[in-house]
């Protein structure tokens, strides 16, 4: 066995000793080296990493036929999840709601045209409830906005709880 060179370490300095004159084999072991940290790099870049935001609020005393508007998409985006509770401490209360897409102006037609599900709602109770998981709306064009449409009500509820996830398009 032929020692070709020994790397001490001290701190942030790297010494190193030659022994017999072997430079070419260390220079070619650090070139590897390099060269596996440049392709270990390039598999890290192309992971693409998935960014979920979330957006709640909170809607105290909703009443039938409230038309909110929620947030403005300043990038395209992708509605992945929605989910609600009302009144979590109580029993036997409901709200319908349903998400929908409105113009850059806040308009929209109704929620067989814009809603992020068609015209399918979401029954929030007071242990929850998430959508179905298959959103059939739910590209949201930039500067376009997401809204929330309330519908029958029943009890009497003083906290309506509804959050939603989504991700930003490609750029």
């Amino acid at each position: 066995m032929i020692i070709v060179g020994m790397i001490v370490l001290f701190g942030e300095r790297i010494i190193m000793e030659l022994l017999k004159g072997k430079l070419r084999i260390i220079i070619l072991l650090a070139l590897i080296v390099s060269m596996a940290s440049i392709a270990l790099a390039a598999l890290v870049k192309e992971e693409q990493v998935t960014i979920v935001h979330v957006k709640g609020v909170v809607i105290e005393s909703p009443t039938d036929a409230d038309r909110l508007l929620l947030i403005r998409a300043n990038k395209g985006l992708t509605v992945k999840r929605i989910q609600c509770i009302c009144d979590p401490a109580n029993t036997g209360e409901s709200v319908v709601i349903a998400l929908y897409e409105s113009d850059t102006s806040g308009d929209f037609t109704d929620l067989a045209t814009n809603g992020l599900d068609g015209a399918t709602t979401i029954t929030c109770d007071n242990d929850g409830a998430t959508d179905d998981g298959s959103l059939s709306n739910s590209s949201i064009d930039t500067d376009d906005w997401i809204g929330i449409d309330v519908g029958t009500i029943t009890g009497t509820v003083s906290t309506l709880i509804v959050t939603f996830n989504y991700q930003l398009a490609p750029q």
